[in-house]
């Protein structure tokens, strides 16, 4: 499950548009599925997203991972509260925060402190997305 933040945020689009199809890539290799969830306030949609499947971004995140809950779930973000939330309910998370060269000194420091996964380049990414 992609979590999004909201696209004016990202430093470099083309960045994130580049780890998009990375994903995209690996999901069609390794015969995964992945959703995605814009942030409620986005509103421009990249083709990039295309290759998966939307859900309905006024609904809570929260909903998702309950929904998912038994379920193998992994969700993926860059600097988005969203990975939080998801290892407060136990979920497997990472950030490609690295990937995209957003990776500030706090942001390690508190993905590091709760647990969320910050692969340093594409093949640790892929390694993780494999779970």
């Amino acid at each position: 499950l992609l979590a999004l933040d909201k696209l004016d945020t990202y430093n470099n689009i083309d960045s994130l548009k580049n780890v998009l199809r990375f994903i995209a890539n690996s999901a069609i290799q390794h015969d995964k599925k992945v959703y995605y969830k814009l942030h409620p306030k986005e509103e421009i949609k990249l083709a990039e997203f295309d290759n998966f499947t939307e859900l309905d971004k006024n609904k809570g995140i929260e909903y998702y991972y309950a929904a998912a809950k038994g379920n193998p779930l992994t969700v993926v973000g860059c600097k988005s509260t969203a990975l939080m939330s998801a290892r407060i309910l136990k979920c497997n998370t990472m950030s490609f925060a690295y990937l995209m060269n957003e990776a500030t000194n706090d942001l390690i420091s508190f993905y590091k402190a709760i647990g969320v996964s910050m692969p340093p380049d594409s093949v640790a990414l892929d390694k993780l997305l494999l779970y």
